[in-house]
């Protein structure tokens, strides 16, 4: 799980203006599953797939099936902890709809025992 604080870069939303910034977890389940809580009407369970191996470990997390037309693909690294004791994530969120995109963020964080925040 990670802890992150997460800026919007673009956006079609009035609601999520551009510079927005606001905290958010990621867990990285060991069955692939995935979840982010702030997704819309979320949290909807989606899936991870790991592309790299250690030291820097880069991933894509998506969700595809919460509402029809809706898409959410992240993509991550993971960079390792280099003796500081907590391993550090960077990623790129972008939402679709309609094969539109809508919103794209900015998350960067570091690992977690549990989410510090309330959602």
């Amino acid at each position: 799980m990670f802890a992150v604080e997460a800026e919007i870069l673009f956006s079609l939303d009035p609601s999520s203006p551009v510079g927005l910034v606001f905290e958010n977890c990621y867990t990285f389940n060991e069955d692939g599953s995935w979840e982010d809580p702030l997704f819309p009407l979320g949290p909807f369970p989606g899936v991870w797939v790991q592309h790299t191996e250690l030291p820097k470990i880069l991933y894509t997390a998506t969700v595809d099936d919460a509402f029809p037309g809706l898409l959410l693909i992240q993509n991550g690294t993971v960079h390792p902890s280099r003796g500081k004791g907590v391993q550090r994530l960077t990623a790129y969120t972008t939402v679709f709809d309609q094969g539109v995109p809508v919103v794209e963020v900015l998350s960067k964080g570091k690992a977690v025992e549990s989410c510090p925040f309330d959602f």
